[in-house]
């Protein structure tokens, strides 16, 4: 029987503009899931998990990636239309799982203007 589990984080941005350099500064530290143009808008997506078993500490790893952007990066992310965090589990099977974070993380992410996505993925039999 599998237990509940923390999966990982994505980043989620989308944009009237071109998001390559985001992706630029950021991809030797985090996987890209997607980056392009979906017809309507730029979409740049990453996934981190860092091996961790809860969520706070890639959160917290991608709030230092966001600090140490360059200040055009900045301005750019500022710019976006949406930016999510989204928060992947695995549901397992009849157990009770709890992941916090933090209100100091839960307040630097909306300060940064993100959003919080949790996303439960049923477990494959």
């Amino acid at each position: 029987m599998e237990k509940p589990n923390f999966i990982n984080v994505d980043l989620e941005l989308s944009s009237d503009k071109d998001l390559s350099l985001i992706a630029t500064e950021l991809k030797s530290h985090i996987f890209i899931l997607e980056e392009g143009f979906n017809g309507s808008e730029f979409i740049l997506r990453f996934e981190c998990s860092l091996n961790k078993t809860k969520p706070e500490p890639v959160l917290k790893e991608f709030i230092r990636l966001i600090h140490a952007l360059s200040a055009e990066a900045t301005a750019l992310l500022g710019s976006t239309t949406q930016k999510i965090f989204d928060v992947g589990f695995d549901s397992g099977h009849h157990h009770q799982f709890t992941a916090s974070i933090s209100n100091a993380v839960l307040h630097e992410l909306s300060s940064l203007g993100f959003e919080m996505v949790i996303t439960i993925y049923p477990t494959s039999e």
